[in-house]
């Protein structure tokens, strides 16, 4: 109660893989920051009062009550507290936020760039000037308590391994945790994520799955993975959309995708240095693919330069009475 907004500081994944092109591109620096127990650098500016939480009880005033100054970790307005007070750090030394994505921070000054996104503690640090960059990250720890990560290697569950002219992005590690969670770590892997007939039979009813709870955290953690692995957007986007009443089929689906990404789970994605900045986007589209909803199916994705940076498969909302209608 007593909140007037909430905000995610989360970066969006385009946003990133924009970030890693152009750093690419121009050879410069990437750094990563991780800031020490973000939360509780907000401040909250609603009037909020708590109840004595154990140990801090008072004898002498059996009813009184707590007043909240500072943000703390649970409460829905410590992400929006946080980034605020970061953002207002930012802007003091003349920072500016993008109208496309409020997690992401430019300055241009004196002919230096700098971009740092926000990924709620995550912080990529990027630009021109290297020696600007280390001045400002020795300001930064003089304000917040933070961990210098040093190059970009680890983020946000993604291995980052740097050539000359290119990043190879992998989750490698993420995949073993999902495999592990499935019990699926020795299963015989596929060579395709998913089977071409996935619609035959959908109309006839099916044998409810009994552990939806299992199903929705496998098709939850996979919604992660397509991060960087666009192959298994289609698939993954599919078994999603039946997360409220899975059945035995929808779950021997989603094994199906489990055991693609085992066999392929040295497989990621490589971002290579552009020679110029070029935007190119793909569409596509079927008609009526599902037979119970006769419902299209729309698939895009966007390129800087060589760069895919952006990507999606997803059910339209209305049924398209042509094909020229659903494209």
């Amino acid at each position: 109660m007593d909140f007037l907004e909430t905000f995610s500081p989360v970066v969006k994944p385009a946003t990133i893989r924009i970030i890693l092109s152009v750093a690419l591109m121009n050879g410069w620096p990437l750094k990563q920051i991780d800031v020490k127990n973000a939360f509780l650098n907000g401040y909250l500016t609603e009037t909020v009062f708590i109840e004595k939480p154990q140990g801090f009880q008072d004898a002498r005033f059996p009813h009184h009550v707590y007043k909240w100054n500072r943000a703390l970790y649970g409460p829905k307005q410590a992400p929006r507290a946080w980034y605020d007070r970061f953002a207002q750090f930012l802007f003091s030394h003349n920072f500016q936020a993008s109208s496309a994505d409020p997690s992401l921070f430019v300055r241009l000054q004196q002919s230096t760039v700098t971009i740092r996104p926000l990924y709620v503690d995550d912080i990529i640090l990027t630009g021109s000037s290297p020696t600007f960059l280390a001045s400002f990250q020795n300001e930064v720890s003089r304000t917040f308590a933070m961990t210098d990560l040093g190059d970009l290697h680890y983020f946000l569950g993604i291995q980052v391994q740097h050539t000359t002219s290119s990043l190879f992005l992998n989750q490698q590690r993420y995949i073993m945790d999902i495999l592990e969670r499935a019990q699926m770590q020795s299963c015989r892997s596929t060579v395709t994520p998913i089977v071409t007939n996935v619609y035959s039979n959908s109309t006839v009813e099916e044998e409810a799955y009994p552990n939806a709870t299992l199903y929705r955290s496998l098709v939850g953690a996979l919604q992660y993975l397509t991060f960087i692995r666009p192959n298994i957007t289609y698939a993954v986007n599919y078994v999603s959309q039946f997360m409220h009443v899975p059945s035995l089929r929808h779950f021997q689906l989603l094994k199906r995708i489990l055991r693609y990404i085992q066999g392929t789970i040295s497989l990621g994605m490589q971002l290579f240095k552009p020679s110029k900045l070029s935007i190119g986007a793909y569409f596509d589209a079927d008609w009526s693919g599902c037979p119970s909803t006769h419902r299209s199916t729309t698939a895009c994705c966007t390129f800087l330069g060589p760069n895919c940076i952006s990507w999606a498969s997803k059910q339209q909302q209305s049924v398209a009475r042509s094909y020229c209608e659903a494209e």
